[in-house]
């Protein structure tokens, strides 16, 4: 809506709709780093004690706005006023780094392949199958079968490739917070994965 972003009152109203909690994260954007809206979000989320972040193209000294500020150095905009060039563009791709780190963390990724798919269509069913046949090393046919009968849960399909029953794989994933690699140690029976050379615990990433 026009004229919204003026409106620094309503960024409280719109977070209470979103049933905002301490616990969650409130990330700003503004390339100007002054938008009202924006700075009105940022101090209902901080007023409550919950960690926020700006990210702006526009430095500035005085009072922090965030618990992090993130200054994308564009520079001046090709066309004066148009923060759809640069500053937007360079904002996407931070958005991006920061929801793919995110889901990194939440055990989304395992590896650098994504397992948390929502097998909704053709081409995502046939991804999945093509996770669990490589994951799970098993052939097309057994992932196939596996993904049925575990409602089309990638991560639960290729704990039972690995041997888990049904209710065991749940379990398992529930136990490690979604962590796959932890998961599949625990059905393989390794507390850590070991080199053969130095004999020292591998770190295990999702």
């Amino acid at each position: 809506v026009e004229g919204a972003e003026d409106d620094s009152g309503a960024a409280g109203r719109a977070l209470r709709k979103q049933r905002f909690a301490r616990k969650d994260l409130v990330i700003g954007i503004s390339a100007s780093r002054t938008t009202p809206f924006v700075a009105g979000a940022l101090a209902f989320a901080r007023e409550r004690g919950a960690a926020t972040v700006l990210v702006t193209c526009n430095r500035a000294s005085g009072p922090r706005a965030a618990d992090l500020v993130i200054e994308l150095e564009t520079g001046p905009e090709p066309i004066a006023g148009s923060t759809r060039m640069r500053a937007g563009t360079a904002t996407k791709i931070c958005l991006n780094t920061i929801t793919t780190a995110a889901m990194v963390r939440l055990n989304r990724s395992h590896g650098n392949r994504m397992v948390c798919v929502r097998s909704n269509s053709a081409k995502l069913r046939e991804r999945a199958t093509h996770l669990v046949t490589e994951i799970g090393a098993v052939s097309t046919a057994r992932a196939r079968n596996l993904l049925a009968a575990s409602n089309w849960d990638v991560r639960t399909a290729i704990l039972r490739a690995k041997g888990a029953s049904f209710s065991s794989a749940l379990h398992l994933l529930a136990e490690h917070d979604g962590n796959l690699r932890k998961a599949i140690e625990s059905v393989m029976g390794h507390g850590v994965m070991k080199s053969r050379k130095t004999k020292n615990p591998i770190p295990s990433a999702g």
